[in-house]
């Protein structure tokens, strides 16, 4: 009994243990519920609250988006309603109506910066100083008057949209202002437009981006008021990888002008030339002087390692003093974290401050040097300002079947395709047998006699600024050693004998130069040669030889005045306005064409040139080494990253070489007997005129172009007849004149030989046209230059803008005091960059003396138009010198001014010494003692 008792208190025992178990579980799961209930709610509460949030956050920007969307439906009207607005700031408030406010207010201001003045008078005071007219229609200041002085913008309402740009542009002249004349600073005003918020805002994103100077990414550009995205193109600072290679990121550059060419001299020297060329071939001999040459300059010119990918650096950051400066800067900076001392801190500042100060300093001697050798070495000047310029020398894309190319490679691919595509193959005529008027020679060329020392004359004559072309041969090596003249000797001389040329003499890397329109074009790109500068050596001697068979058999026509001695644009353009102005004065009219070869340097038939060649006496060795130079031609696009593949080159003489312009005017030096009007020619530029005077003569200027387009078809030079254009001079008669069944547009004025010809004669649109890009390099003077003093503004000026000024002035030089000044203007606009008047004499002073130096370089036969065409002498002595000329009795004013009459009294007032002087420099320098150009 008592073993079941005992199981019995040990059931008991064991149920009341599960009841507590079960009581306690139940107690836990209420306790969980709660929780999960109390932990479900928070976290509902929390996520209504972030709701509450997200919905309060979309309701803001659902109110600022239609804000905007209203901003943006109401900007054409704001647009509007500012676009006749100015505002200016920096004008110092009224004094009386500050004082006022303040004593209602009863506060105490000062009152330095204010004027008796009201705001439209110190607006007019301000308008004045500019030199600007404008009345403005409202004046009034924006926003509330602040008493500590500060000047509220003032805002301008203007008559017409004319005024606000005027005063717009003439914006910068308020900092030339002198202050003692005027009530206000000139240097605290600024003149801008009245934009609206969303401008604004623009404008703000802008100087945002402008704080940054150097961008993070080289494929942004900001330009103007926009900013976009550019496309992926390599950045324009990285220096070009050298032809042919892979972009890698470092290559070698040698220092041809640290060379030790004595050493190199005595190199070639100690070769038995004769002996190392003995029996071998003309490719042979050629690869064997290339491979003596790679060793010489691997062992006597130096050699330095670039990265083709580091960011480039100004040049003066490499001067000793700036490195210096930077390095103390560096130590400065480096204590100044370690001690954290105040008195190390202004130490590295001071240092900061003398760094930035010995920068500017250097740049401003870089700028110096780069002025100072503007004349010898112009294109460091250009390569520097081209940096501050919209434009670049590289081509940073092409479009090709809509696609826009970017890649260096494919767009030097697209450009030579482009280039091939013009060259036209001649047919092969069994028997070429063409007509040529008959031509009489006193003798034939045959042979040339190559010497060594006529290859030395050659060396010391190479400019060693010239690239060089695919061999590789660089000009300052054949300068710098003229012991190459052996070897170089013999081998012209066998190519001479043999006709054979090698293949890298007949290759050129060409260069893409842009002419006009869109640079995304390959139409609106022209090709240079770079060939071998070793070859331009034989060419030279070539081109001597042929020239002296030109001049003694006169073989080019008297109308042709380019690419010869003794000819120039002055001289064709004299020619010309003489018959046109003499027309002119005769109330007779003057019809001009002016014609256009379609790509005429690349469509020149070899086959017909020969033949052309061969008719003029030119034959034997010379004539089929010429054969072999044209013939088997190749050709290359080379851009900074990438070289397309080499293209054969089926027609045309190479431009770039020296023996090009020669065998061109000798092709087309029959074009001027085709006609019976009178033609003159600039190399390719050509134009023939007539006098007018019924409608036959109409007709036989319209045979004429007919014969020119038989001479076209015969000779494969084809006319482009869209830009083939007709310039009447006060002609009564309307002809239709076409070519090739094109009728020719007619224009009322014409750029000829760089100088606008209008149909009145009058130089106007040409002076205009000077005046605006002499304004340009001004600009680009103040965009360049750090520093500009009165030595460095005078050397500027007389290199650059001078120059343009007075080019062919003889031809064009104006008659009203209104273009006189207009160039006047602009000559003392760009002497004022310095601050200061720079005394130098007038530009009529100098185009007086032009004058005279043409009529001296008539008359002693420096140019090959004779002085009888333009002026006669009289048939007995006169007083004064014995040189003197006859007017040319005019009845109009314009023809009175023309050259060949406003020269001669000045000419006959001269004293019998300066006339009589024995050299053009001995007359000029007598001429400059005497003034000229200052009456009237």
């Amino acid at each position: 009994m008592s073993a079941i008792k005992t199981d019995w208190e040990i059931e008991e025992k064991c149920a009341a243990y599960l009841a507590t178990l079960n009581k306690k579980f139940d107690d836990m799961q209420s306790n969980l519920d709660q929780k999960a209930d109390k932990t479900s709610m928070e976290k509902l509460s929390a996520d209504v609250m972030a709701t509450q949030k997200v919905v309060e956050g979309v309701n803001a920007d659902i109110v600022k988006l239609s804000d905007r969307i209203e901003l943006m439906h109401k900007e054409p009207e704001e647009i509007e309603k500012r676009k006749k607005n100015i505002l200016i700031k920096g004008l110092p408030e009224c004094r009386k109506s500050i004082a006022d406010d303040a004593r209602h207010q009863d506060k105490d201001i000062e009152l330095d910066d204010t004027v008796d003045m009201s705001n439209e008078e110190i607006c007019d005071q301000l308008f004045n100083s500019m030199d600007i007219n404008v009345t403005p229609k409202s004046v009034h200041r924006l926003g509330k008057k602040k008493l500590d002085g500060k000047p509220r913008p003032i805002k301008v309402v203007l008559e017409n949209e004319e005024d606000k740009k005027l005063l717009l542009r003439g914006g910068p002249k308020v900092r030339r202002v002198n202050p003692e004349g005027v009530s206000f600073n000139p240097s605290k005003v600024f003149i801008s437009p009245d934009m609206t918020i969303l401008q604004r805002e623009e404008d703000f994103k802008l100087r945002e981006e402008l704080r940054r100077k150097r961008i993070s990414d080289p494929n942004w550009i900001i330009r103007g008021k926009k900013l976009f995205l550019k496309t992926q193109v390599p950045p324009r600072d990285l220096p070009p990888d050298r032809v042919g290679s892979s972009g890698e990121r470092k290559r070698k550059i040698y220092l041809y002008s640290k060379g030790d060419y004595s050493a190199l001299s005595n190199e070639v020297k100690s070769v038995d030339w004769v002996k190392e060329f003995a029996s071998r071939s003309m490719n042979e001999r050629w690869e064997l002087l290339k491979s003596k040459y790679s060793e010489w300059i691997d062992k006597y010119i130096p050699i330095k390692t670039v990265k083709s990918g580091q960011r480039h650096k100004p040049p003066w950051i490499n001067f000793r003093s700036v490195r210096r400066a930077k390095k103390s800067r560096r130590g400065a900076a480096v204590q100044a974290r370690k001690t954290g001392l105040n008195a190390h801190k202004e130490q590295y500042l001071q240092k900061k401050l003398h760094t930035e100060e010995v920068i500017r300093q250097a740049k401003v001697d870089y700028e110096s040097s780069l002025i100072n050798q503007i004349k010898t070495e112009p294109k460091k000047f250009y390569n520097y300002a081209r940096h501050f310029s919209r434009s670049s020398a590289t081509i940073e894309v092409l479009e090709h079947d809509g696609a826009k190319i970017t890649d260096d490679q494919n767009k030097a691919e697209i450009l030579n395709e482009f280039f091939a595509s013009v060259l036209k193959p001649e047919p092969l005529e069994l028997n070429l047998n063409l007509p040529l008027p008959e031509i009489s020679h006193d003798n034939i060329v045959y042979d040339i006699e190559i010497s060594p020392s006529r290859v030395r004359e050659k060396l010391s004559k190479l400019h060693i600024n010239k690239a060089c072309g695919p061999d590789g041969i660089h000009v300052n090596v054949l300068r710098n050693v003229p012991d190459l003249d052996v070897p170089l000797g013999i081998l012209f001389d066998q190519s001479i004998q043999t006709g054979q040329i090698p293949q890298e003499w007949k290759d050129a890397n060409i260069t893409p130069l842009f002419k006009k329109g869109s640079r995304l074009s390959p139409n609106n790109y022209r090709p240079v040669s770079l060939t071998s500068q070793v070859v331009k050596l034989l060419e030279r001697i070539i081109y001597d030889k042929l020239m002296e068979h030109a001049v003694d058999n006169d073989m080019i026509s008297c109308h042709q005045h380019g690419f010869q001695k003794k000819c120039s644009c002055v001289t064709q353009l004299l020619e010309c306005l003489y018959d046109w102005t003499k027309a002119y004065d005769e109330a007779k009219g003057m019809d001009v064409i002016y014609l256009d070869f379609r790509k005429a340097f690349d469509t020149v038939p070899h086959r017909r040139l020969l033949y052309k060649l061969k008719h003029n006496g030119i034959r034997g060795h010379i004539l089929n080494w010429i054969e072999g130079f044209l013939t088997g031609r190749r050709q290359r696009v080379v851009l900074r990253n990438g070289t397309s593949r080499w293209r054969s080159v089926t027609s045309g003489v190479p431009q770039g070489s020296i023996l090009g312009p020669l065998l061109f005017l000798i092709f087309v030096n029959d074009i001027p007997d085709m006609v019976l009007t009178t033609a003159k020619m600039f190399a390719d530029d050509t134009k023939i005129y007539r006098q007018i005077t019924s409608k036959d003569d109409c007709d036989i200027l319209q045979r004429d172009l007919n014969a020119l387009a038989a001479w076209s078809k015969l000779w494969l030079l084809e006319f482009n007849a869209e830009k083939c254009v007709v310039l009447r001079i006060r002609a009564a008669i309307n002809y239709n004149y076409s070519i090739n069944g094109v009728h020719l547009q007619e224009v009322t004025n014409q750029k000829d030989l760089g100088v606008i010809i209008s149909n009145t004669l009058t130089p106007n649109e040409h002076v205009d046209e000077l005046v605006k890009k002499a304004r340009c390099k001004i600009a680009m003077f103040r965009r360049c230059f750090t520093a500009l003093d009165e030595r460095k503004i005078t050397i500027l000026y007389q290199s650059i803008i001078r120059p343009a000024l007075e080019y062919a002035s003889s031809a064009w030089s104006p008659l009203t005091k209104k273009n006189i000044e207009k160039l006047e203007k602009v000559q003392t606009k760009c002497l004022r960059l310095g601050n200061k008047e720079i005394p130098i004499e007038t530009l009529k002073e100098r185009r007086a003396r032009t004058d005279l130096i043409n009529l001296y370089k008539y008359l002693n036969g420096y140019y090959t138009t004779p002085a009888q065409r333009f002026f006669s002498h009289p048939n007995k002595e006169l007083r004064g010198h014995s040189r003197k000329v006859f007017q040319r009795r005019s009845r109009t004013q314009l023809t009175g001014h023309f050259y060949t009459n406003r020269v001669v009294q000045p000419w006959n007032n001269l004293p019998e010494k300066v006339v009589s002087a024995p050299t053009v420099a001995t007359f000029k320098s007598q001429l400059r003692a005497l003034p000229l150009g200052k009456e009237g």
